[in-house]
This record gives C-alpha cells, sequence and structure tokens, in this order.
C-alpha cells in the first residue's frame, strides 16, 4: 500500500546498515534505531492519511443494499409489505431510518423470523406485540406512512390502524399506539443495523483490507496514484 515510501526509507536503513564502518558502535545503532523510529511513524501516519482518503469517498456505492433485503425479509415475517425505506446518519441528532408500507397480520410468521433471527431479542420481541395485538383483535391492519419532515428517524412515521376495514371506526384505547410503538421500533432496529455496518466498513482493519486487496498505492500525503 506504501511501497514508495518504504522503499525510500528502507534505503537510507540499508545504507546504514551496509556501512557500519563508517560509524562507532554506538553510533550505529543510535543511528539505526532512529531510521526505524522514523520508518515506522512515517509508515503509520501514510496509512492513516490513505484510511481518511477512503472514508471520505469509499462508500460512495450502495453500501446498505443487503441490509435492505434482509429488513424486507423481516418485515414479511412480521406481516409487513415495505413500499420504501429511508434513512440518514450516522452523525446527526435527527438521523434515523423509517419505511412506508402497509401491516396485514394475517401473513405473519413468527416461526420463520425465529428460524432466521434465532438470537435477535429485539425482533422477537416486536413480533410477539405485534401477534398479542392480532390475537386481540382479529380484523386489524395499519397503513404506514412518512409525514412531511425532512427528518428520516422513525417518529417521521405515520401509522394509521384500521379495524374492520372501516378507516372511520373508533378505536379501542391504546390500540394504535401499541402497533404503532411496534412498528417504529423496527424502524430502530434498521437504523441499528445500517449504523453497525457502516461503522464496520469505516474500521481501520476493513478500510485496510480494501485497500491493500485494490492494491491502491498513495503518496505520503494520502494522495492516490496509480
Amino acid at each position: 500500500m506504501l511501497t514508495e515510501l518504504e522503499k525510500e526509507l528502507l534505503e537510507a536503513l540499508e545504507e546504514v546498515a551496509n556501512n557500519p564502518v563508517k560509524l562507532s558502535r554506538s553510533e550505529y545503532k543510535i543511528s539505526r534505531w532512529c531510521l526505524e523510529t522514523i520508518v515506522k511513524e512515517a509508515i503509520q501516519k501514510a496509512k492513516g492519511k490513505a484510511r481518511a482518503w477512503y472514508k471520505e469517498t469509499g462508500l460512495d456505492y450502495p453500501w446498505h443494499e443487503s441490509d435492505y433485503e434482509d429488513f424486507d425479509t423481516i418485515a414479511g415475517f412480521l406481516g409487513l409489505y415495505v413500499k420504501e425505506k429511508r434513512f440518514s446518519g450516522f452523525w446527526s441528532q435527527g438521523d434515523g431510518a423509517s419505511f412506508s408500507g402497509r401491516w396485514n397480520p394475517e401473513t405473519m410468521d413468527l416461526t420463520a423470523l425465529k428460524e432466521y433471527a434465532p438470537k435477535d431479542e429485539t425482533l422477537h420481541k416486536i413480533g410477539a406485540e405485534l401477534l398479542a395485538v392480532k390475537t386481540e383483535f382479529e380484523s386489524v391492519r395499519a397503513n404506514i406512512s412518512f409525514s412531511n419532515s425532512r427528518y428520516c428517524h422513525s417518529n417521521t412515521m405515520q401509522v394509521d390502524v384500521i379495524l374492520n376495514d372501516d378507516i372511520y371506526q373508533d378505536l379501542p384505547e391504546g390500540l394504535e399506539r401499541r402497533v404503532e410503538r411496534a412498528i417504529k421500533s423496527l424502524a430502530d432496529w434498521l437504523y441499528s443495523v445500517l449504523e453497525n455496518t457502516y461503522e464496520a466498513l469505516n474500521s481501520d482493519e476493513c478500510i485496510s483490507e480494501v485497500i491493500t486487496a485494490n492494491e491502491y498505492t498513495f503518496t505520503e500525503s494520502g494522495k492516490r496514484f496509480g
């Protein structure tokens, strides 16, 4: 990744190693130690600059698509049809994720959900709450839409619960809130997944692997070349 810089510094180190007679033993040890230190520090500094370059430009592709696909599968197990997904992140107070669509509990399959995500207690809890609502109110449905907010977090979602296919029917107290809370919790879950993926892709270890695999080369100042 930094062969040009390494070559220049290591050549200087090799020169000292090949000419020890010109130096006293103590001078040779000191010179060698100084050059080794310079090499290590310069390489680490250049690597840091290279990683900074990647963090600015490396994720200019739809890196979140696999998470989106995973979310659609999970939503389907919960009886949700997802029409559109949105997110913003990951550094501002208004960041978050949201989605639009509809909920039809008749298509729920919590057995499949637990097989698909056996250790995810958050999803299991959301599924249990939606199942409890379905058990109490067999004809319940919900439409999910975006508000006019410029933000993307879960509280920008509007959840309209319907009973008996009648949009004008009065709802039992607390019903809409229960469905809304479960569905917004799923949007928050999506955001946490996206954030974890983003942080993993931006980790020093991952970036170094990508740079090495793609054989990117950089100048000492961290600029791409070659």
